[in-house]
């Protein structure tokens, strides 16, 4: 549809931007997570690696998982991570 290579679905994106946010805040306890939620914002290719940047605010954590090797396109926005 457009892309010049497959992509990784979306929800793969989704599920291991959680998984590393439980991994590395949780110790990788998922009884520990209270909500979490997040927008698709553009494509990935396999194999592309992703950063994960997060920041701590009230509630819980913010983040926003971007491509380096396409000058940080964002791949997923408005992640938000709450603990139990």
């Amino acid at each position: 549809a457009g892309f010049p290579r497959p992509i990784l679905h979306g929800l793969c994106t989704y599920g291991m931007t959680c998984k590393a946010l439980v991994d590395n805040l949780l110790d990788g306890d998922v009884t520990g997570v209270k909500s979490y939620g997040a927008r698709m914002a553009g494509g990935v290719f396999p194999g592309e690696t992703l950063r994960l940047s997060v920041w701590k605010n009230d509630g819980g954590y913010e983040a926003v998982v971007t491509a380096p090797e396409r000058d940080n396109a964002v791949a997923l926005a408005g992640v938000e991570f709450v603990p139990a």
